[in-house]
């Protein structure tokens, strides 16, 4: 897979690159998928290599699903895949996000692996996640493993002292007007 980055011009709309795929060499694809026109996507329905969206609000949440599958032709000594995840050095992100991967489906047939709904959590700045899949084959890259990822602006620990003091404030508002009632 390429690319998923948080980009201060990106639109949610068609900021992404498709995935071009050539069954002349076998190989294993991770991509994001749009399946409808949902959030403002005004791109192809399909699979993207790269897809960027805008600036998360603190406390906002943003979810891709990716899917994952190996050619027909991928060779049979070829029975483990690997989804990576990490940060590497997009500079988009802060140390403000924590980062959530969860298996979704995986096909039928395979029995072994992760469980669906099994959940990988990650915190900036590292953000690395690897997960150990069997190898699925097919032509189809929606028959394959499906998994969410989810990024998460956490509010600043200012914010959070701001609203606590807001909150301290009106308790201790209430508790004079009702002592000089």
């Amino acid at each position: 897979m390429g690319t998923i980055a948080v980009l201060p011009q990106a639109t949610d709309g068609d900021d992404g690159e498709p995935l071009i795929t050539s069954w002349d060499i076998p190989t294993t694809y991770a991509a994001v998928y749009h399946d409808e026109k949902v959030g403002g996507w005004n791109g192809s329905i399909g699979f993207y290599r790269d897809d960027y969206v805008g600036p998360l609000t603190s406390g906002q949440t943003k979810t891709w699903q990716i899917c994952v599958w190996s050619t027909p032709d991928m060779p049979a000594d070829h029975n483990a895949t690997y989804l990576v995840m990490n940060r590497m050095d997009n500079i988009a992100l802060t140390s403000d996000f924590q980062f959530e991967l969860k298996l979704v489906s995986k096909p039928e047939s395979v029995s072994a692996g992760p469980d669906i709904g099994t959940v990988w959590n990650a915190d900036s700045p590292t953000m690395e996640v690897e997960v150990t899949l069997p190898t699925y084959r097919t032509d189809n890259g929606l028959s394959g493993y499906q998994f969410e990822f989810s990024a998460t602006a956490i509010p600043e620990p200012s914010s959070f002292l701001a609203l606590a003091g807001g909150v301290m404030g009106l308790g201790l508002l209430r508790r004079r007007v009702n002592g000089k009632q």
